[in-house]
């Protein structure tokens, strides 16, 4: 039956059953769109995580959306096989777009792409873009915030990293973005202070160990700094870096044995660490091994031909095997790469002054003093 009403408009009694197909109907087409979404969301999430996720049939979405300790405890990395998986992923997000465009989770995930591609000004719209639909949501803060670090936007993302920790005190990773601001700002005490605090709301932090103990370092407190890395390296001990920074903090703690092993643990693990070659090379020199040193800083120079330490390392062993033409071509190139640094100056004048005064007496002794003022400017 069909009736009208005061405005001449036709309306249609539905009766208590054809209300219910009518609920069952948008239900159905619900499921319907909520499952595409489900499935491409997926999809994309698998390639975007292409170095990590095993189990492509696991619904991220799902968990992302209804287990609030999800992306805790997984410690995504977003990290793929090959560079084309985020270009892959981000055609699939824009199909979630289209079905819904202020899917909050997708615009978050395509930052995280466009930051993973070095797109930042594209990370920063989309992250923002989420801001907006939803002034609460953590993650875009958080992911916007670790944007305008990569940009030197210090400022603006210690803003963003401590609205994310107003959002929730309990956010790790927000402290932890925050402290690395901090280090860059030589707020270093600051800076301890957040990753500390990361460390406590989450004691398997890989990542806050680590940074607190270069910190450390900085502030030459290197006990302190070898336990922090060394309990980085409990965590996970393929970690190279975490070797190549404790050796350092062990060379000043005049442990050149335990220096020498983690540098050479560090290369075990990667190969193409240069610093690691460098690290090594210095602690030779200081064993009087200068072959050895020599060796380490042509590899690391090889490597990474930007290497001025390593020139410097260089210059230094063949100005003790009286190679002293050798030793000023190397602090040459060191002064050209980083012409700063006092020392190489330092020892490129020393080396001029031995050529002009050359004589066959090859007793010079190791400058300790200048070894270590060189290092502790690094």
């Amino acid at each position: 039956m069909e009736n009208k009403n005061e405005n001449n408009c036709s309306i249609i009694t539905i009766d208590s059953t054809s209300l219910t197909l009518v609920k069952k109907s948008f239900s159905t087409t619900n499921k319907i769109l909520f499952g595409r979404i489900s499935d491409i969301f997926n999809n994309a999430f698998n390639l975007i995580n292409s170095k990590q996720i095993t189990n492509s049939n696991k619904n991220h979405l799902y968990l992302l959306e209804s287990v609030s300790c999800y992306r805790k405890k997984s410690k995504f990395s977003f990290k793929v096989k090959k560079q084309s998986d985020y270009l892959e992923a981000i055609d699939l997000f824009f199909e979630v777009l289209k079905i819904n465009p202020n899917h909050i989770i997708t615009i978050e995930m395509l930052g995280i792409c466009k930051n993973k591609l070095k797109d930042y000004n594209g990370a920063i719209e989309y992250y923002s873009k989420a801001i907006d639909i939803d002034p609460r949501y953590k993650f875009a803060y958080n992911g916007r915030g670790n944007v305008k670090t990569r940009l030197k936007d210090y400022f603006g993302a210690i803003n963003d990293f401590s609205k994310a920790i107003e959002l929730d005190s309990e956010y790790s990773h927000a402290f932890k973005g925050r402290g690395k601001v901090k280090y860059y700002l030589k707020d270093y005490f600051g800076a301890i202070e957040d990753f500390s605090k990361a460390i406590e709301l989450d004691p398997f932090y890989i990542d806050a160990y680590s940074a607190r103990g270069k910190v450390k370092s900085i502030l030459k407190d290197y006990q302190g700094a070898i336990e922090d890395y060394s309990k980085a390296i409990e965590l996970n001990p393929q970690l190279a870096e975490s070797y190549n920074r404790r050796g350092y903090a062990k060379f000043f703690m005049n442990d050149f044995t335990g220096a020498i092993e983690d540098y050479s643990k560090a290369i075990e693990l990667n190969p193409q660490l240069a610093e690691s070659y460098n690290g090594r090379g210095n602690v030779k020199l200081f064993m009087n091994d200068f072959i050895g040193a020599i060796e380490d800083h042509s590899k690391a120079i090889e490597l990474n031909p930007q290497l001025a330490e390593s020139y410097n390392g260089r210059g230094c062993a063949k100005f003790y095997l009286s190679d002293f033409l050798g030793a000023k071509n190397d602090y040459s190139i060191a002064i050209i790469i980083d012409p700063e640094n006092t020392s190489f100056n330092d020892n490129l004048e020393n080396t001029n002054s031995k050529l002009k005064n050359f004589t066959t007496n090859t007793s010079s002794k190791l400058n300790l003093k200048l070894l270590i003022n060189f290092l502790n400017k690094k």
